[in-house]
């Protein structure tokens, strides 16, 4: 296996496999060879090659660009090659392709200015006689190129050798489309792709990820723009595209890593290890069979993207887990000085309440349990929430569980539309899509699942707590029993990006008597539909103030929980919900961020729509703007009680969820981060007079003196020193200090 490596500037090819067996070549990037070098024929600039093979091979997520051929040339042998969801960008003759059994799927043909238009993107080259070769194409995207390539992705074949240019006599094979096409995608096995994304998807994911990606070099920052600008060229010298990067010495601290076991001390620090102990290295904290060493140099590179092991990451959240830093994750702080954590503000938008109870069958709303998605394919607002029904044809005090639906153009007015699925009062006439059917109902867009006929996913307490999909989210599967747990709350699952796989939370209850009270449960499991863990308690809030809910979702390498707060004290605010923070590194280890103080609060006017219960629905949602909506479900009456509900909306600017406040002048000191950008960004919330400044920690020209500072609210705010960024430190852990003055810090990113 070959991963994540940057290859360019090569003479004859960038890389060349002959007579393999069981091989992966993933997230790479060919690029630029060199064409008229040193190569004895001449002019000889090739991109890749993978000949001769003897076994089993996957090729993809790797970009292969700007060279003269073998984009790449594909000769396999008797088992499956599997060709998927790569990028080819400016060819001059393009794909050569034999083997006899070829899987191409979801990738993209970019042409580019050095492409011969004689030549059509992909070429039949066999020396087999008579050959033997068979493919299956389909979801790949052919741009700059003729449009039927893409509508019949055969078509862009030329399965005559002749078309390559040989003269007569050559021993090179022709074939046909009728001896070449296959109907189906041939079996690889256990070796078989089993996550594929669509080729714009996969387009996107080899730009941001393939080659040495954690930190590219200018060398690829340059070529990668060369594909987004379509500026590609061919050329004859690394000098022709600007040469070696001159790379400066940088030096660790001193006190980096005191043992010299190969883990700083910070980390080792964290994990309970003695960093003047050099054997620690070796040794198994955990008892999970990865030593400590092992551990560290693994947190180094978090998993991205589609593996050949068919694991991958929620496409919803962002995609580099640890690009961007929260100050509220207390991994990254090593220290503070006269600053206080605080919790950011929402502001409840003035259309509220969005929509009430209006309908005959919904008699009570109570905690609302809502779930929304933006559907990026019709642009619309979908929820799906959860009512009490009461239907007089079945007696008026049988209440039963259902959902509802309804969808939004922008996010404010809601349309309940008549489904025609589910039957009241004799009519079907009603936004009714599951009736008696489970309750505390968690809904999600699954951008992970590769089967669309299970693209929507759903958990609730049905015969212990059970899971279901949809294609559409209208249309449902049979519920499958996942794991037991009490489950009378609103239960919800994500795709766990940084443990790659989905992760359900529920409720149990602790205690007896006095002290009984509602705690969380977790559960999780590989596929969502199949072995799911034993249950764990995760969060407990004691008898008092008990945890109802935890609405989870993952952003910015950190799981955060909106998490509903029930008050059983007998005090000022007894038998009220509201909505608290916490967040977690891993979805088990919760930290509850200024415990007591509400994140979405109750409204202090009696009646009002959220003045009794405030319950976060599922999904916040992060758009391409400086606001996150967090919808929630409120009621004008305590929890016990009768009450009528509501949809409502607060919004909150971009990662202001919790951040270190300085009232006067204080200081904030990071942990070592790997900077992996030219420049710092923060987002940060300054008042008039006030200021942030930051520096790295003994860098030259980049002081808290050189600093321009900052001294208005910014999202993604630059940090400035004249003259100065931070491009020499680019792969090398940094430390950062920020200065605030009367000014609150939320976040701040290199990249």
């Amino acid at each position: 296996m070959l991963d994540h490596l940057s290859l360019s500037w090569g003479i004859d090819g960038n890389g060349d496999f002959r007579g393999l067996s069981y091989v992966t070549l993933q997230w790479l990037i060919f690029s630029e060879a060199l064409h008229d070098s040193l190569h004895g024929k001449g002019p000889h600039g090739m991109c890749s090659s993978y000949r001769d093979g003897k076994g089993p091979a996957t090729m993809h997520h790797n970009i292969y660009a700007s060279s003269r051929s073998r984009h790449p040339t594909i000769n396999g042998g008797p088992e499956v090659v599997e060709f998927c969801n790569n990028l080819d960008y400016n060819w001059q003759k393009g794909h050569n392709l034999s083997g006899d059994k070829l899987n191409l799927i979801g990738n993209t043909y970019r042409a580019g200015p050095s492409m011969h238009t004689g030549f059509k993107p992909i070429q039949f080259k066999s020396g087999n006689k008579p050959p033997t070769s068979k493919g299956y194409f389909t979801g790949n995207h052919f741009e700059g190129l003729p449009g039927e390539f893409n509508s019949d992705n055969y078509l862009a074949m030329d399965y005559k050798a002749s078309g390559l240019g040989f003269p007569p006599g050559h021993n090179y094979q022709d074939t046909s489309r009728a001896d070449f096409e296959v109907s189906g995608r041939f079996d690889a096995g256990k070796y078989k792709l089993t996550h594929i994304e669509s080729a714009a998807q996969a387009y996107q994911s080899c730009l941001k990820y393939s080659g040495c990606s954690l930190v590219r070099d200018t060398v690829d920052e340059r070529f990668v723009q060369t594909i987004i600008d379509n500026t590609g060229k061919i050329i004859d010298s690394q000098d022709d595209v600007g040469g070696w990067d001159p790379y400066g010495p940088v030096r660790r601290p001193e006190d980096w890593d005191t043992d010299k076991d190969g883990m700083p001390d910070h980390w080792e620090k964290t994990k309970g290890l003695d960093p003047d102990d050099p054997e620690s290295g070796n040794r198994d904290r955990d008892s999970d069979g990865t030593t400590n060493l092992e551990e560290y140099l693994n947190s180094l590179c978090p998993a991205i993207g589609v593996c050949s092991t068919g694991k991958s990451h929620d496409a919803s959240a962002p995609q580099q887990p640890y690009a961007r830093h929260l100050v509220l994750d207390s991994r990254k702080i090593a220290s503070t000085s006269n600053v206080k954590l605080v919790l950011g503000k929402i502001k409840k938008h003035p259309a509220n309440p969005l929509f009430g109870e209006d309908k005959p069958w919904e008699q009570r709303f109570d905690n609302f349990y809502g779930s929304i998605v933006h559907d990026e394919d019709t642009g619309l607002y979908r929820l799906w929430w959860n009512p009490f029904i009461y239907d007089p044809d079945d007696g008026a005090e049988e209440r039963e569980n259902g959902v509802e639906y309804a969808f939004s153009k922008d996010g404010l007015t809601w349309i309940k539309p008549e489904m025609g699925l589910v039957e009241y009062e004799g009519s079907k006439n009603n936004n009714l899509i599951n009736r008696d059917s489970g309750h505390g109902h968690g809904i999600f867009k699954d951008p992970h699942e590769t089967d669309a006929s299970k693209r929507y996913k759903m958990i609730a307490l049905e015969s212990g707590v059970s899971v279901a999909s949809s294609p559409d989210g209208i249309n449902w599967s049979d519920w499958t029993e996942a794991f037991k747990a009490a489950a009378d709350t609103h239960n919800n699952a994500i795709w766990a990006p940084t443990l790659n796989r989905y992760v359900a939370i529920s409720r149990e209850f602790a205690g007896e008597g006095k002290t009984e009270r509602r705690v969380v449960a977790r559960s999780e499991s590989k596929d969502f539909f199949s072995n799911w863990s034993d249950v764990e308690i995760v969060m407990d809030g004691g008898a008092e103030f008990q945890i109802y809910s935890n609405a989870i979702f993952y952003h910015a390498g950190v799981y955060l929980g909106l998490i509903a707060i029930f008050d059983t004290s007998d005090g000022p605010t007894d038998n009220k919900v509201w909505t608290e923070l916490a967040w977690s590194p891993d979805t088990k280890q919760w930290h509850r961020l200024c415990e007591g103080v509400p994140f979405i609060p109750n409204s202090t006017v009696e009646g009002a729509p959220d003045w009794g219960t405030a319950y976060a629905c599922l999904n916040p949602l992060f758009r391409d703007t400086d606001e996150v909506k967090i919808y929630y479900g409120g009621c004008d009456g305590k929890h016990n009680r009768y009450r009528d509900g509501y949809l409502m909306l607060a919004t909150i600017r971009k990662d202001r969820w919790a951040g270190y406040q300085a009232s006067d002048v204080g200081t904030i000191e990071t942990a070592p981060l790997t900077c992996d950008g030219s420049n710092l960004y923060i987002c940060a919330d300054v008042k008039a007079g006030g200021s942030i400044r930051a520096e790295v920690i003994g860098a030259q020209g980049l002081g808290l003196s050189d600093c321009k500072p900052i001294t208005l609210d910014v999202s993604d705010g630059k940090i400035s020193w004249p003259g100065k960024d931070l491009k020499a430190l680019k792969g090398f852990p940094i430390r950062l200090r920020f200065k605030l003055n009367q000014a609150t810090l939320y976040s701040f990113c290199t990249n």
